[in-house]
């Protein structure tokens, strides 16, 4: 009879046969068994493989190196069950089938595209945890049997799981194995405190709980224990260290569960656990709770007042998310620069289509702000944990990943009606977590980035329309001031550069001021210095507006930017970006493609001999000089104070240099 090989995950990765321990070689090879003994009985595609054993720097030639070391595991495991090797046709390459001799327990093939791993459940440490477990959830089954289950599910998990892999998938597996390990301990603490045993679970809650200090569910089983155990003092300090680490680590007090166990222990009225499988079982897993009752979020803010124009724009988002028969979430994309009224047009939409989405609305957004530096980005982590929160999920049954979190999310999603509105979206990479994977969501997103790896409709948005800065500045100021002074106003919006968030200050400044006739404001604005000064209303200001779009720039395009608002013309042709920067010219157009990119420069038409031209105007030009001046001003005040330093300095220091 051959001996069946074991193999251990739960700690460091090792397989054991008659004789002992089984050397398994070198750190990427034992990565490579434990990938394929993780999903021992499916195919684990190289390119699976590849990614879990070396991340993302695989050596040259990987798969080539892949190749030796499954050649070699294949050959240790059949030496480990006692089998004669069996060699290739090449004389000890790789047998792509491996040997088929009908009495061998553990088979490594190769199969379409990957690798099989083909070992009894039993002999895999991690698989007989999760095999046995089911098993101890069946509701016929006696207390004692149960009990038994469990102590043999739990007998070699006592260790770090895979604590000599340091790989990024090693380390989510890990997170992985260790919740299912203490879903396991606490069903068995539950089973044994029936059985008048609490006293045999107390050690191993303990440990599992200083590793875990914020599952709350091993925290309640441990208190269970102690109080049954007749060591209620030691359940209520439990409790105490649990409610502090809570505290510290989230913010937020133990979950509804917790506390209530807490008061039935000071209260003496404690009950007993439910037997595992029979009626409800409560989550012993977090991040992988019950589904909560249908909650239906409302987190749009309120809608800008005095929304006007965009018919066009609007008509053509409403339609991309209202399409039918969608395979997926229908995502529109508003793309455009900073002060164009994104963020207004896509809450407009949004609370128009609150019919369309009745099973909620979730907003966030993603650039909360610009600091020194360049735009203050949301996380996210805090955004998902955010609109799980909204979704009726509590704090401490959440994971702790963005992977897990993002999971979690798109299961709480499944099926429901919700539209998602991400305003200020920088980069792809930020959006992509909280795509929803249902076709019944929409997702609609603002951002001044084409956002060109999400698949998306795309609607972009320039200045206003003559017509639609005149509705907008009517709405605001009042139509009866319009209407009297029609061509100031068409002065007005012009001089505004018919910039929404523009022409909307310029409304509230005629609307606070009822005495300024429209011709008054329109000759405060004909002067080019100090028209930005003007163009401020409480805390809307245009310079705040186009900063956003120049601080998420790099220093060349920032510089490029700043030199364009010194032209006497505001077209302009590739050449003149490198005579401005003092640079060759494909540098020069890597620093135009990002102003572009970002919407701060426009394409024109081009000139009678085909070369490209492109436009800076408007209120953005004025504040590209604005940027120049300011910066320059900056330089000089640091170089007198550093002149000033050395001056000091050498009085200090007389006669040195």
């Amino acid at each position: 009879m051959d001996f069946q090989p074991r193999f251990r995950l739960l700690g460091p990765v090792e397989c054991w046969d008659a004789d002992g321990r089984v050397d398994l070689g070198p750190l990427k090879q034992r990565t490579v068994l434990a990938a394929l003994l993780a999903d021992a009985g499916r195919v684990v595609t190289q390119e699976t493989l590849i990614e879990r054993v070396w991340d993302d720097a695989p050596p040259t030639e990987v798969r080539n190196v892949l190749y030796t070391y499954v050649t070699r595991l294949r050959r240790i495991l059949a030496s480990a069950r006692g089998v004669p090797r069996q060699h290739g046709r090449d004389g000890g390459a790789d047998d792509d089938q491996g040997p088929d001799d009908g009495t061998a327990p553990v088979r490594l093939v190769r199969r379409s595209g990957g690798y099989l791993l083909e070992a009894d459940p039993e002999a895999v440490d991690v698989h007989r945890l999760r095999t046995l477990t089911a098993r101890a959830k069946a509701p016929d089954l006696r207390d004692t049997e149960r009990s038994a289950l469990l102590r043999a599910a739990l007998a070699d998990a006592d260790g770090i799981p895979l604590a000599d892999l340091t790989c990024a998938w090693a380390g989510r597996a890990r997170e992985h194995l260790i919740r299912q390990r203490g879903a396991a301990l606490v069903g068995y603490a539950a089973v044994e405190t029936r059985l008048g045993r609490p006293g045999t679970v107390v050690d191993a809650l303990h440990q599992a709980l200083a590793d875990q200090p914020l599952a709350e569910e091993l925290a309640a089983a441990l208190m269970t224990a102690l109080h049954h155990a007749g060591r209620t003092a030691e359940a209520l300090e439990v409790f105490a260290r649990s409610r502090s680490a809570i505290a510290a680590e989230l913010g937020v007090e133990p979950g509804a569960e917790l506390r209530r166990l807490h008061e039935d222990i000071l209260r003496g009225t404690l009950e007993h656990v439910d037997p595992p499988g029979c009626g409800r079982t409560p989550p012993l897993i977090r991040g992988l709770a019950e589904p909560a009752p249908m909650v239906r979020p409302h987190m749009l803010p309120a809608q800008i007042d005095h929304f006007a124009g965009r018919s066009e724009e609007e008509a053509a988002i409403v339609r991309a998310l209202t399409a039918a028969d969608q395979p997926s979430a229908a995502i529109v994309a508003v793309i455009g620069a900073s002060g164009l009224g994104k963020s207004a047009l896509a809450l407009h939409v949004a609370h128009q289509l609150r019919e369309q989405f009745p099973d909620g609305q979730l907003y966030a957004e993603l650039n909360a702000g610009t600091g020194p530096t360049g735009p203050d980005v949301a996380s996210a982590h805090t955004i998902l944990v955010r609109f799980l929160r909204a979704l009726g999920h509590a704090p401490e049954t959440l994971p702790d990943t963005v992977e897990e979190l993002a999971e979690l999310y798109r299961g709480a999603l499944a099926g429901r009606r919700v539209l998602v509105v991400l305003d200020g979206a920088p980069d792809e990479q930020r959006v992509t977590p909280l795509l929803p994977g249902s076709a019944d969501c929409g997702v609609l997103i603002t951002s001044r980035d084409h956002l060109a790896g999400i698949g998306c409709t795309r609607v972009v948005v320039d200045v206003l329309r003559e017509a639609e800065a005149i509705r907008l500045l009517a709405a605001v100021a009042g139509e009866d001031r319009v209407r009297a002074e029609p061509q100031a106003a068409r002065l007005l919006i012009e001089l505004c550069g018919r910039l929404p968030i523009a022409v909307r200050i310029a409304g509230a400044r005629l609307l606070t001021r009822p005495h300024w006739p429209v011709s008054h404001l329109v000759a405060r604005l004909s002067d080019e210095g100090g028209r930005l000064d003007e163009l401020v209303h409480g805390r809307m200001a245009v310079r705040d507006a186009l900063d956003h779009g120049y601080r998420a720039l790099d220093n060349p395009a920032r510089t490029l930017f700043r030199e364009l608002g010194h032209l006497d013309d505001d077209h302009f042709d590739p050449g003149v970006a490198s005579r401005l920067l003092g640079t060759d010219q494909a540098t020069a157009d890597d620093a135009l493609d990002q102003l572009i990119a970002s919407h701060i420069v426009r394409p024109a038409t081009p000139d009678a001999h085909g070369i490209p031209r492109y436009h800076l105007g408007g209120l953005t030009r004025l504040y590209a000089r604005d940027r120049a001046q300011a910066e320059a001003t900056a330089r000089d005040s640091r170089r007198a104070g550093g002149s000033a330093c050395h001056a000091r300095g050498a009085t200090l220091v007389p006669g040195v240099g």
